[in-house]
């Protein structure tokens, strides 16, 4: 095992001084330091900081947290403000106006210290930063301060760290990490680690995802399994650290190579099963509900209708769409409500977000993980593959054809059959079925899987491309939205 973190015995304490009782500091192994002068210095070594309110000079309030809360809690340290009275205790609330990271502190009015130094003995501020720590300049270079502050404290055991930028998934910034430890018993060289920088609220969110959703859901070997010690959040961002998962490749070069028919088959038969499942337990009934407000998730709605671009609607409309957003996202939220079984979901499971190690499907990203429809994760699989394009050369000549085929209204009642030999984009046709035979026995409404397949189109319809060749393609995925809701709204009438 590595070394462990050093324990951070101080506290910081801006204000008046405490008048008396600082044995209670010392008698739980910790050094409480007064104004000190330069605090940036030590903060590493601290666990919390105190912030007395000054009646005699109430602007000193103000300017000591300017000068000091971004970086205390950039390290991890435990925020107290304190005042004598009720007075001190609202002009505390007025400078708190001004610094929202400031909305979920430790509060008090005359607290005893023994209450503030026990408050600090029990915060756990996570592992102080090692100023040492080599990071790849290539890499170095491109991160902010705050976020070489949590490589540093993520990374606090190790003497050197090479990181990779990689290109998968939508959100945060992924890196691969091969790590040296500074003092480890087995060796200096561990296995190497993902590290995902992100907002910190998104951070949080994911990494409490992991925790609900995956650690007795999903199969150890289908998932990346996460060090909770390792992921930190700072004032703005933070850092999720875990196993990277060696010698494997996405499920989207797989699949346009044609060798992605294992891969989904793991997918869903054994990496979600364990999500799926719940779907069909007794106490877990039907729900009746709209669809697209089944698939809204604690980020907002399935669709943003903001990130349309001009571009992207007129060229939509020039192929035979005939509805603006407002329109279609208004008939999304308009179809007549239908039974469906509800279980955890992804919530992002495009190409990019599966991985493939041999024949094992495994799951990364766990952001928008939440609770919907159990046909939500393959009709977000099916969209992405649909409407992505291979490469910069990949044309359009016979792709409008073979995705007009595969959604015609027979095919989204029964999956389509095997692809003819030889056939343009065999490949897609292949994937689609596949995808589709899982999805069609999970539906317990006719069209269940188009109405939420329309939505997932209309999803795709306002990413940005990966490149040039794609805007006709999420163009496309427009009308194929389309083309499916307004089937789906004829079928179920209001």
């Amino acid at each position: 095992m590595p070394a462990q973190p050093e324990r951070r015995p101080k506290v910081f304490w801006f204000g008046p001084p405490p008048k008396d009782e600082l044995h209670e500091f010392k008698n739980r192994d910790l050094s409480l330091e007064i104004n000190p002068p330069n605090p940036r210095v030590e903060f590493r070594f601290a666990r919390s900081v105190v912030f007395r309110f000054n009646p005699q000079k109430p602007t000193r309030l103000f300017r000591d947290l300017k000068a000091h809360v971004v970086a205390a809690f950039d390290h991890g340290l435990e925020i107290m403000l304190v005042a004598d009275d009720d007075i001190g205790q609202n002009a505390i609330s007025e400078v708190q106006r001004k610094f929202p990271i400031l909305n979920m502190v430790w509060r008090r009015t005359a607290p005893a210290l023994s209450e503030i130094a026990e408050k600090a003995a029990r915060y756990q501020p996570g592992p102080a930063e090692y100023p040492d720590l080599k990071i790849n300049d290539d890499v170095k270079t491109g991160l902010s301060q705050e976020d070489r502050l949590l490589f540093r404290r993520a990374f606090w055991d190790c003497t050197q760290i090479v990181a990779r930028s990689l290109d998968e998934g939508r959100s945060g910034n992924v890196f691969s990490v091969h790590a040296t430890f500074r003092d480890s018993r087995v060796g200096p060289r561990p296995l190497p680690f993902f590290a995902k920088l992100d907002l910190k609220h998104k951070v949080m969110q994911e990494v409490e995802n992991y925790r609900q959703f995956t650690e007795h859901f999903i199969p150890f070997s289908s998932r990346p399994n996460v060090d909770y010690s390792r992921c930190l959040v700072c004032s703005r961002n933070g850092i999720i650290v875990g196993n990277f998962v060696e010698h494997s490749e996405s499920l989207w070069d797989l699949a346009v190579r044609g060798h992605a028919n294992r891969a989904i088959h793991s997918l869903f038969d054994e990496a979600l099963s364990g999500w799926h499942l719940q779907a069909y337990q007794q106490d877990s009934p039907p729900l009746t509900r709209n669809l697209y407000e089944a698939l809204n998730g604690p980020s907002g709605e399935a669709v943003n209708i903001e990130k349309f671009t001009e571009e992207r609607i007129n060229t939509a409309f020039s192929m035979g769409a005939t509805l603006n957003p407002e329109e279609l996202i208004g008939l999304a939220k308009s179809l007549a409500p239908v039974r469906y079984r509800s279980a955890p979901i992804h919530g992002d499971l495009h190409a990019k977000n599966v991985r493939v190690r041999g024949s094992d499907a495994i799951l990364i990203d766990f952001y928008l993980t939440r609770l919907g429809p159990i046909v939500a994760d393959p009709a977000s699989l099916e969209s992405t593959l649909v409407f992505s394009a291979v490469d910069k050369k990949d044309k359009d000549e016979s792709w409008i054809k073979t995705i007009d085929t595969l959604f015609e209204r027979e095919y989204l009642e029964n999956a389509p059959p095997p692809a003819k030999e030889p056939m343009p984009r065999e490949w897609l046709w292949n994937c689609v079925r596949q995808i589709r035979q899982v999805a069609l026995g999970m539906q317990m409404s006719k069209f269940e899987y188009a109405a939420v397949l329309g939505i997932y189109a209309l999803r795709c319809a306002m990413f940005k491309p990966d490149y040039p060749e794609e805007q006709r393609r999420r163009a496309y995925a427009y009308v194929i939205a389309e083309r499916l809701l307004k089937m789906v709204a004829k079928e179920y009438p209001r």
